[in-house]
Formats: C-alpha cells, sequence, structure tokens
C-alpha cells in the first residue's frame, strides 16, 4: 500500500517528517523506529533527520533507536538478497574492457570512431569506463541495452538502433565473463528480483522529499507496496497535490505553467565570482546577530564560484565550510602519482619537471641526491630557458661540459633523473594487473617518506583519505580472478588504478561554527533559516543535458530516465520551497564567469510573467554597464562631490615608484645606455633590482636565444682556416659543422620541434653568410679579432671630471690587408634589413634623438682591444677612424651583409654627449616611475610590476597603459 502525505511548507519539511515518524511508529514509550526504512535523497539530509529525531527523543526523555537511513540510489539493494556476489568496481570495469576486446573492429569504431591500436589494446579500460557508466544509467531506467535498441528501432524518429544493437552484444559479452567466474552485476539483479517477484522489504518505507525517482526505484517501491506499508512524503502543501504523482515526483506537464513567485528584491546581479561572494558577505554583515553561522547556508550550483566565497568570507573572518568536500584528484598526492604516469608514458621534459617541483618528490629527492640544488625550480627553469629538452632520453641530454660550463645544469638534470628512474624502474615493464597493487603501493610510500600521517596533521586528511582509497583499490587488483586478469605496463596499471580514484571526494573538516557551502539539490531540505544562492546561472541552475553520445534527450525521455523537462519542474519545485521555507533570503546571478566569459540568467528567475520576464532580462544584460546596480536593491549612493577629498587607499602600482641604488655604479655597458634613454625607471629594475623573469613557458629560442646561437657559431667560426677562404662552399661546410656542434652541445639530441626548425633556419641565413663572407675576404677583409673585450676592467669615460668604466664585448674586429681600414662590426639577426642610424636614433631629418648609443660607444673601447700577443689590436694611428657598423643575418639572403654607420664627427660628439647626461642620471641616482612616458608595455615580463596584465587597461585601450 502506498500512501501520500503532504508536509507544507509552514516550516521546514524534515522537523515535519520527524515529528510525523515519532508520532506514527512510536507515539509512546521508547522511541523505536528501528523496524523502518526511510528513504532519502542525499546523506546530509540523512544525518540531520537523525540529529532532529534524537533531539525531539531526548527532549521527551525517550531512548531512540534510529530508523535505518537509505539513499534513494541504494534502496533496490535493502529490498533484495542478490543471488550471486556483484564485483567492485574495479572486477566491473575489468570485465567490461574484456568484453571490448573481443568484438570487431569495425563495431568498435561504431561506437568510438577513429580508435587506434593503443585504445583497442591496453587503453580498452579507459573505454570500459564509458560503457560502465552507461550500463548504470540505463540501468536506473530498468532496462538494458537491448531494450534501448528496441526503443530505437519503433519509437524514435531518428534511430541509433545499430550502435545499441552493438552496445548490447558487449553486454551479453560482459554479462556472461561475469558469470563464468560467480558474479552478477548490479543491474541484471535487479532486473530478475522485479521480473521474479521477489522484492521483500525488512520493514516499512518512509520516502522523504524525493521528487525524481528513478524508475527502477519506483519499481521497487511498487513491488515493496504490495508486502509492506510505502509512505511518501512530499515536501509541498495538499493544494498542490495534482503536481504530483502517486510516488510524490514532479508531474512535469503540471508544473509547465508555473510560477516561481520570486521577488526581485531577492535577487542581486553581480559581475563576476568575486563580487558574488561579496554580495553573500554583505547580506550576511546586514543581518547582523540576525543570525549565527550555524543558521546560515550558501548555495552553489556554479562550483566555480565556491572558491571565491571561502576566500572573501575567510578574509572577513567567517569560518566557511565546502560540505561537498573536495575532489580527491586535487590532492597532492594524487596530483604527483598522475603527474609520474605521465613521466612514465614519455618522459617529457615538462613532465618530469611538474612531478620534480611537488614538495613530496623534492623532500624525497633531496634525501637521495648527494648536492641537491638550493632552488629546485629555479634549477629546472634554468635548464629549460637554457636547453629547451622535449624529453630526457638518455642519448638526448646535452653532453657533460657542454654549453655554460660555469652552470653544470645537465649533469645535475642527469643525476635528478636517474634518482627518479631508478624509483620508478620497477614500473616501466610490463605484468599482470594483479601483481601491480603491490609495486604502486610501495611506490606510494617511498613518496610519502614512510613517516606515519596523522589525520589532523595539516594536509594529514586528504592523505590519508588517498592512502585509504588507493589501497582498497589495490586490494581488489590484487584478488583479479586469473581468467580476467591481462598484462599491462606500469604506467596503465598507475593510470587504472588513480581513475577508479576520480570523482570521490575528501570530506571536508568538521566545524560546527562554519557556514556550509552546499550544492543546488541539497538545500530544499536543509533546515538552515538564511539561505544565500549564488551562481543563479545557465547551465547550473536549472541543469541539463544536451550533448551525450549515448543518451541524449529523445533517448532519456523514452526510457523514462530524468530529462530536461522533469528537471525543470523538479527544480521549480526546489524554488518555490525555498522561497517559502526561509525567513532569509538572497538570490545572487553572474554577469561573467572567471574568465570574464559572459553567463546567462537562469531560467528559473524567468519563470513569470511576461512583463516581469523582460524587465529581468533588461536589468540583466544593463547590469553589464552598471555592475553595481542590483534587482530590488536601494539606490546606489551618490556620487562625489567637487572638492570633495578622494577616498584614502593602500594600494598603489608601483610599490616603489623611486628606486635607487645602494651607490651609483663605477661602470656601465654600452649595451645599458639603450635601456637608460627608453625609461630609467625600467632599468633600475633590471639592474638595479636585478628583477628577472624566471619560468619554464619557454617552447622555442626567443631573440636573443636564437642570436645568441648564432654568435656563438661565428664566435668559433672566426678562428677556423675556412674564416679567410674566398670559397663558400668550404665556408658555408664549416659553419654548417659549428652549428652542429653547438646544437648538439646546447640541446642535446631530443631538443624541443619548434627549436630544430629554428636551427634549420639559423642554417640557411648562414648559408647567405657564407655567400657574403667569402665575398668579404675578396674584397681584402680579414677578421682580426672576434668577441673581443678591453683589457683592465674597462674603459674610462670622463663625466664632469669624474670618469666611469665602459663595458662591453665586440663581436668581431676586421682589416682591409690592401686599404689598411678597420672596421668594429656587431652580429644582428634581426628581419630585414637593419640600419645603424635608423636603430640609433629618431625623428625627422634635422631634428633626430639617440635612442641608443652601442655603436659610437664602440669607438670608445677600440684603443683599449688587445692582440692576442699583447699590445693595442688596432694601431693608435689607425684609431681614429675605425668604423662601425652590423653584421647583418636576415633572413632574406639579398640582406646579409654589413651595414656601416655613416655618422660625421659632429653627430659622434652628440651621442658621447647624450651618454654623459644618462652617466650623470645614473649618478644621481632617482629612479622615478612616470606612467606618461614609461616604456615598459603589457607583455614585458617586468609589467606585472606596475599592473600590466593584472589590472584592466584604461577605457581608451591603449595596450601601454596598465
Amino acid at each position: 500500500m502506498v500512501k501520500r502525505r503532504f508536509l507544507g511548507w509552514d516550516r521546514p519539511a524534515l522537523h515535519s517528517a520527524a515529528d510525523l515518524l515519532l508520532g506514527e511508529i512510536a507515539p509512546e514509550g521508547p522511541a523505536d523506529l528501528s523496524g523502518c526504512i526511510v528513504v532519502l535523497p542525499g546523506a546530509r539530509a540523512g544525518r540531520r533527520l537523525t540529529e532532529l529525531l534524537l533531539e525531539r527523543s531526548e527532549a521527551a526523555g525517550r531512548p531512540l533507536r534510529p530508523p535505518r537511513i537509505s539513499l534513494v540510489g541504494s534502496l533496490p539493494e535493502l529490498l533484495y538478497r542478490p543471488p550471486l556476489p556483484q564485483p567492485g568496481s574495479v572486477l566491473d570495469r575489468i570485465a567490461w574492457s574484456h568484453a571490448l576486446q573481443g568484438m570487431p573492429r569495425s563495431s568498435l569504431e561504431a561506437l568510438f570512431p577513429n580508435l587506434s591500436d593503443e585504445e583497442l589494446g591496453s587503453g580498452a579500460l579507459a573505454l570500459a569506463g564509458t560503457l560502465q557508466t552507461l550500463h548504470a544509467e540505463v540501468g536506473a531506467s530498468a532496462k538494458d541495452f537491448g531494450d534501448v535498441a528496441a526503443i530505437c528501432r519503433n519509437q524514435l524518429f531518428f534511430s541509433d538502433e545499430e550502435r545499441w544493437t552493438i552496445l548490447a552484444d558487449i553486454q551479453a559479452r560482459y554479462r556472461r565473463l561475469l558469470g563464468e567466474i560467480g558474479f552478477r552485476d548490479r543491474e541484471s539483479a535487479r532486473r530478475e528480483t522485479l521480473s521474479s517477484g521477489s522484492v521483500v522489504p525488512h520493514g516499512d518505507l518512509w520516502v522523504v522529499g524525493a521528487p525524481d525517482l528513478l524508475p527502477v526505484t519506483r519499481a521497487f517501491l511498487t513491488a515493496a507496496a504490495g508486502e509492506r506499508s510505502v509512505e511518501i512524503l512530499v515536501a509541498a502543501p495538499a493544494s498542490l497535490s495534482g503536481h504530483f504523482d502517486e510516488l510524490g515526483c514532479v508531474l512535469p506537464d503540471a508544473w509547465a505553467t508555473e510560477m516561481g513567485g520570486l521577488e526581485e528584491r531577492l535577487i542581486q546581479v553581480a559581475p563576476g565570482p568575486e563580487a558574488q561572494a561579496d554580495a553573500v558577505l554583505a547580506k550576511l554583515e546586514g543581518l547582523g546577530s540576525l543570525i549565527a553561522a550555524e543558521d546560515a547556508v550558501v548555495g552553489v550550483p556554479d562550483p566555480e564560484v565556491a572558491p571565491f566565497l571561502v576566500e572573501s568570507l575567510g578574509e572577513a573572518g567567517i569560518a566557511v565550510r565546502d560540505a561537498r568536500g573536495s575532489p580527491i584528484e586535487r590532492t597532492p598526492g594524487f596530483r604527483l602519482l598522475e603527474g609520474i604516469a605521465g613521466y612514465l608514458e614519455s618522459r617529457e621534459f615538462d613532465r618530469f619537471a611538474g612531478i620534480l617541483r611537488h614538495p613530496q618528490l623534492e623532500a624525497w629527492l633531496r634525501r637521495r641526491v648527494a648536492d641537491p640544488p638550493d632552488s629546485l625550480p629555479a634549477t629546472l627553469d634554468d635548464y629549460r630557458e637554457l636547453h629547451l629538452p622535449l624529453r630526457l632520453s638518455a642519448h638526448g641530454m646535452p653532453p657533460s661540459g657542454g654549453e655554460k660550463e660555469s652552470l653544470p645544469l645537465a649533469p645535475r638534470m642527469r643525476e635528478m633523473r636517474d634518482a627518479l628512474d631508478g624509483l620508478l624502474e620497477p614500473l616501466r615493464r610490463s605484468a599482470p594487473l594483479s601483481a601491480w597493487g603491490p609495486k604502486i603501493g610501495e611506490l606510494f610510500l617511498a613518496l610519502m617518506g614512510g613517516e606515519p600521517v596523522h589525520r589532523h596533521a595539516p594536509g594529514g586528511r586528504a592523505l590519508v583519505e588517498l592512502a585509504e582509497a588507493l589501497g582498497r583499490v589495490l586490494e581488489e587488483l590484487a584478488s583479479l580472478p586469473s581468467a580476467l586478469d591481462r598484462r599491462v605496463s606500469g604506467d596503465r596499471a598507475l593510470r587504472f588504478a588513480l581513475d577508479e580514484l576520480r570523482g570521490a571526494m575528501v570530506p571536508p573538516e568538521q566545524d560546527v561554527g562554519a557556514i556550509e557551502l552546499l550544492g543546488w539539490l541539497e538545500l530544499p531540505l536543509d533546515d538552515a533559516p538564511a539561505l544565500f544562492l549564488t551562481g543563479a546561472n545557465e547551465p547550473h541552475l536549472p541543469d541539463s543535458v544536451s550533448a551525450d553520445p549515448f543518451l541524449p534527450h529523445g533517448i532519456r525521455q523514452a526510457i523514462g530516465l530524468l530529462d530536461n523537462e522533469g528537471r525543470w519542474a523538479r527544480d521549480l519545485f526546489h524554488l518555490r520551497t525555498i522561497l517559502a521555507t526561509r525567513a532569509h533570503l538572497l538570490i545572487v546571478s553572474g554577469r561573467r564567469d572567471a574568465s570574464g566569459n559572459p553567463l546567462r540568467l537562469s531560467r528559473l528567475l524567468l519563470a513569470e510573467d511576461a512583463e516581469t520576464v523582460a524587465r529581468r532580462i533588461l536589468a540583466f544584460l544593463e547590469a553589464e554597464k552598471n555592475p553595481k546596480e542590483e534587482f530590488g536593491a536601494p539606490p546606489s549612493p551618490a556620487p562625489a562631490r567637487a572638492g570633495d577629498p578622494p577616498a584614502p587607499s593602500t594600494f598603489a602600482l608601483p610599490p616603489e615608484p623611486i628606486l635607487s641604488a645602494p651607490a651609483p655604479p663605477p661602470s656601465i655597458r654600452v649595451t645599458d645606455f639603450r635601456l637608460i634613454l627608453a625609461d630609467p625607471y625600467r632599468y633600475a629594475l633590471d639592474r638595479v633590482l636585478g628583477l628577472e623573469p624566471k619560468d619554464d613557458r619557454a617552447r622555442e629560442l626567443d631573440g636573443a636565444g636564437f642570436g645568441g646561437l648564432a654568435h656563438k657559431v661565428l664566435e668559433e667560426f672566426a678562428d677556423t682556416s675556412e674564416a679567410s677562404s674566398e670559397d663558400p662552399a668550404k665556408v658555408r661546410a664549416t659553419l654548417d659543422a659549428l652549428l652542429d656542434r653547438a646544437a648538439r652541445l646546447r640541446f642535446g639530441g631530443d631538443a624541443l620541434p619548434a627549436v630544430r626548425i629554428q636551427v634549420e633556419q639559423l642554417r640557411a641565413r648562414l648559408a647567405g653568410f657564407a655567400r657574403w663572407q667569402a665575398g668579404w675576404v675578396r674584397e681584402g677583409w680579414r677578421i682580426e679579432r672576434a668577441e673581443a673585450v678591453p683589457a683592465g676592467d674597462g674603459v674610462a669615460f670622463p663625466v664632469d671630471g669624474e670618469p666611469i668604466l665602459l663595458l662591453g664585448k665586440v663581436d668581431r674586429v676586421d682589416r682591409n690587408q690592401r686599404t689598411g681600414e678597420w672596421c668594429v662590426l656587431d652580429y644582428k639577426t634581426g628581419e630585414g634589413g637593419l640600419d645603424p642610424d635608423a636603430a640609433h636614433r629618431v625623428g625627422s631629418a634635422g631634428a633626430k634623438r639617440w635612442v641608443d648609443l652601442q655603436l659610437p660607444l664602440y669607438r670608445r673601447l677600440v684603443p683599449a682591444l688587445q692582440a692576442e700577443g699583447g699590445g693595442s689590436l688596432v694601431p693608435r694611428d689607425a684609431q681614429a677612424d675605425v668604423r662601425v657598423g652590423y653584421i647583418l643575418l636576415a633572413q632574406d639572403p639579398e640582406e646579409v651583409g654589413a651595414r656601416l654607420a655613416e655618422w660625421s664627427s659632429t653627430e659622434l660628439e652628440e651621442a658621447e654627449e647624450v651618454a654623459r647626461a644618462a652617466v650623470r642620471l645614473l649618478r644621481k641616482n632617482r629612479f622615478v616611475f612616470a606612467r606618461e612616458s614609461s616604456a615598459i608595455r603589457v607583455g614585458d615580463p617586468l609589467s606585472v610590476v606596475i599592473g600590466g596584465g593584472v589590472l584592466r587597461l584604461d577605457e581608451e585601450g591603449d595596450d601601454g597603459a596598465p
């Protein structure tokens, strides 16, 4: 017998249910409810109902024997005895993978197009997870895959019968495999129980607040009603009885025309997730002493908002507890194991660097390596920047003693790689799945350091939960029947174990005084008087299914699963329940997500008359222009009047608008003058504070790296006999050999693909250089010195009677053997023809301004350049006539060659006077940030110091104004 009862909306549903249970089952004496089963939609509602029963029985002085609490999804298993044991998740998934591998490839490709051989082989475990989930979803409709195929054939406009027939064959294979080893899957056991009429309830059933029962649960309840009483408690007033069926589930057609009845004063629009959190905080603070923390909950249909709520309320001193917990895949231990699986698969440097940055593995590594680096992240960044590796294969790493001998990155990286490979060596072979459990367990214990971990220590709860869950999976693996065991690699076994854990939640710490964050479906039965609902946006509220590859809306509807109309009816009913049972309510809808993408207003907020709908949509869209406006909110404060002092702020960018060095520098590189002239403050950030960006984002050589590689090759070329050859073929062959050697020493044999392409691009430029160089030699020119530096500590450059030392390195000094002429040359790898004057001066003719002083000041270095045997490289009588210029290594072969400067003595003197002014600025030692003239642009590595990439640009969109 099924009996419906309507609890009304005058009080929270669980309070009414508790009173009804006690009054009906145990009106007198001991409160013995152990003879009944109470079915609820969620575990939290079950715990709260037990608390309410205990409170009432204690208040009445009656001992309580609580009822058996069951969740809706697990109710059928309380109503029958399985004829055979049911497989655990591990065994179940492996059985599906075996069933998949027994099918023809053509059939599998009809289900999963473009399958690779790997996916059909060891990768079938991943595909099996998809079928495992689909099996459970279809089973919830009390049907199997064959039933769906028949429905597709007979009822749907578009028939997907072929795919479902294939799925039915796989399902039959799966069931046969389980039967051969003495198991029966849950869905089959349920169907057999219903068909045989062997439902046996062990007590009366009370179903509380479950408006969307699955077909299989409905079937079991109906069958149980023939044996025991089934009480359906609907959390709604009796006036809405026509909106629910006999089991208390919503009737979509009846709710299709219902309105929400939501007042606009309860709705607020916020620009983004952070503003949503601020709106909750403001409302909570506005209530003040009216409510305690335990009397308020925050609804979070959109999980993206949760971190902002935790941060915003936490900063205000309000404890927050996310009742849903955190996904186990976000725990540090899980991420480390996942990173290890990835490294085992590919040995890519990115994966290696990722796991070495994990604190647990870094701690392990420091115990194993003789001389670990002081900063492991910085070492990894340096290695990435210098060597740009793809993998850390044995043959691919740069040889020891290669590029930058003073920074032995390759040997150090090789030592760390070998230590990690030693740890992971047991997982680099193939073995039966059942044998991998102990090996993975040993790896986990080794990574954790072998020390006891306490649940209440920092991070301990997540680690213990992970260890316990992983232990259960590994135990299942170890007990696999031999008929379903199979050989897989260690990384596949680890991936399989992690996939089994994925989706599990780590429960949060208990905190009685914390405000709970709850999901949408938990809110209707929660009894806190204050509710703040965030994320009232599509597609989170109401949720919907629109693109399922196997169970789209039409099939769901046909087999009786909850479809979009059913979800709408359920969620509208929940909204009405919340409105009627809360003393304090705020509903916040976001305009944009955390990435800035626009959001849509929840349709639940539009379940009103046409005029209200139009007004709300306009207000929602208007909130983009006026983000502080809200539905039903009091007027915004009047704008500040002219003359009012600005509101004080403790935040400013940059944090140090004036910089100074401990003392003026005694020397300066000639290339630094360009920085000083462009922006003294930018120069100070770089050269005074020594700020240098460090990251591992490089995937190719930047301009400096490309130029550095070219300089390395050309420096070594200058010392070869072919440097004086007139044969371009010989010059090119030498350059090719030098480039191959330089690339091998720096990048090893396994650099990133883009780097290998760049090496070949440089080879093409060097081919153009070879042709030019041979012609240059034919004109009488010879390289006298490469990478020449002044003798001593630098070259004195007098400024106001006090010298400063000029520093620099000259790429190349050439002499013409026929004319006696000398040239100081600088290699340039920039695109196109770079004219020295255009690079050093800007402005119109007659009003040019010096922006770089490199080549003019090279002339100051010439007297101090020494020949190999000592003495001045350039004879004293020729020093005044030395020419300066560039050797371009352009992409276009026609642009390769020398570009000599043609400055007059007056212009060169102007350049030196500009250099003196720059030195005076250095000696003044006061570098002031000037936003209007700042050379720091968005994209500059140091732009974050002044807010670039952090704060919005100005309204004019000037990408130079942070």
